[in-house]
């Protein structure tokens, strides 16, 4: 009955501000409901929390005392109406720590108003609000600004805040947080509903080096954005908040010479998960480094004097890794990929000038096959050792295979100064013949010499026989052993 009273006192006071009364009287007229706060306290209307306050006490366009602390204001059009009721009430009424202002149909609110009165529970809700402007004052301990359409908060509006323990800004339209609210010790944080979040601001809050983690509300229905996907994984722009938390433990494992950054999507098992990208380029390595964090996805290894892969076959934490890139570096060979869960799934493989000498075809067509539209390999800057009985079936493999190797015409040959693509069978073979190369010409020359000698002795025995004595040139020849033997 007392509350049907009161809200027709206040109609009655819009009525006559409508009927040419000055605005200022609307607060005034509001202010007779400062004398009702015990009546609104026995009828059971208190505060839940610091959050939250009882609206169904609201009254239309009004600021009413709902008990000797608390001060709620309901339906406002503007932020000068809200300060013109405070103004009124407030310094009549020294006992009022908190004000609500629930359901205010404007764009922006400003908070100094807390300074000016020194309250220590702001809450705004349930509006349309767009911008918080102004600075909060620095003994305020809970706000809430939860179920407006806040896209924006100045950078100082929390700047002097020392004793806050609460913040509320779920359900809004925020995209990014002040830098203001970074430094906030002890702070009780809810930003659920704010699907427009990027990721970075939250991995601030959650940041290891912070001597007090912020203690975030509602963290099941806490989401945030990261503006990077990978093509090849089942992917979503969207994190939750335990996503979030994993991506920073990977970061903090990741190999001192190395940077890690887990920014990329991958599911595993019905959880999002964050994948890492670890990049350890240009750190003097001469060998793969070990024990890389958890879901690493991608290593970057170039410019480095690596001489061995040997690390994908033998170290778990590789077992992950879709995309490698190795380049500039000291590595010979490639055999030992064969029969790694790297080899049966990588994505991307660059070796760009190193120092591999052969291809394993009979491996990496296998591959080749099973993956047929998913793989990349890079080769430029290796020189390969293009023989006369391998080089036909090596560039036919690296022409069969252009989808896959994607710098085939940049392969090239040790011993010429050619691509493998572009060899000419019957030029490298006729370069690069041995001994071995004329061993039928030898074999020839040596059955004609036979075949002469053996037709020489015969003549020199024919005449011999027929005119005794040996012909020119065998008489001439100086007689051995066998010759004195045979004329005894």
């Amino acid at each position: 009955m007392l509350a049907t009273l009161t809200k027709a006192w206040c109609i009655f006071c819009v009525v006559e501000m409508q009927g040419g009364v000055p605005v200022a009287r609307l607060p005034l007229c509001c202010l007779l409901l400062m004398f009702l706060p015990a009546l609104w306290n026995a009828a059971g209307t208190e505060v839940e929390s610091c959050l939250h306050v009882n609206t169904t006490l609201c009254v239309e366009n009004c600021c009413a005392l709902i008990n000797y602390t608390t001060l709620l204001c309901c339906h406002l059009d503007s932020d000068f109406h809200l300060k013109e009721a405070v103004a009124q009430i407030a310094p009549k009424n020294a006992n009022i720590r908190s004000l609500y202002v629930y359901n205010a149909s404007y764009d922006t609110v400003d908070v100094s108003i807390t300074k000016i009165f020194n309250f220590d529970v702001l809450s705004i809700t349930g509006g349309k609000l767009k911008r918080i402007s102004g600075e909060l004052h620095n003994t305020t301990v809970c706000l809430n600004f939860s179920g407006n359409s806040i896209s924006e908060i100045d950078d100082n509006t929390f700047a002097s805040l020392n004793q806050v323990k609460i913040l509320d800004l779920s359900r809004n339209n925020l995209s990014s947080l002040p830098k203001s609210l970074m430094s906030i010790r002890n702070l009780t944080l809810d930003i659920s509903g704010n699907f427009k979040l990027w990721c970075t601001d939250v991995k601030s809050l959650l940041a290891p080096n912070r001597s007090d983690p912020v203690d975030f509300r509602n963290p099941n229905d806490t989401y945030c954005l990261a503006n990077k996907t990978f093509h090849w994984f089942n992917s979503t722009d969207k994190y939750s908040l335990k996503a979030l938390e994993e991506s920073i433990k990977a970061e903090q494992t990741c190999p001192p010479v190395c940077k890690c950054d887990a920014a990329r999507t991958m599911f595993i098992g019905r959880e999002p998960s964050f994948s890492v990208m670890t990049d350890c380029s240009n750190s003097n390595l001469t060998s793969l480094p070990p024990n890389l964090p958890q879901n690493t996805y991608y290593l970057n290894v170039s410019n480095n004097n690596i001489t061995s892969l040997a690390a994908l076959s033998t170290d778990p934490t590789y077992e992950g890794i879709r995309e490698l890139d190795a380049d500039n570096n000291l590595i010979t060979s490639i055999s030992e990929l064969e029969g790694t869960k790297f080899i049966s799934n990588f994505h991307v493989l660059s070796l760009q000038n190193n120092r591999i000498a052969s291809v394993p075809t009979y491996f990496l067509t296998d591959t080749f096959s099973r993956n047929r539209n998913m793989l990349s390999i890079n080769l430029a800057g290796n020189k390969l050792s293009c023989e006369c009985n391998t080089a036909q079936a090596l560039k036919k493999w690296f022409l069969s295979n252009k989808g896959h190797i994607k710098d085939t015409d940049k392969v090239m040959c040790a011993n010429l100064p050619i691509s493998v693509v572009n060899l000419e069978i019957s030029e490298i073979c006729a370069a690069n013949r041995v001994l071995t190369d004329y061993i039928y010409y030898i074999i020839a020359g040596e059955v004609l010499l036979l075949a002469l000698l053996i037709s020489k002795v015969s003549y020199d025995y024919w005449v011999f026989r027929t005119v005794g004595h040996l012909p020119w040139p065998a008489s001439k020849m100086p007689k051995l052993p066998c010759d004195w033997l045979c004329e005894a």
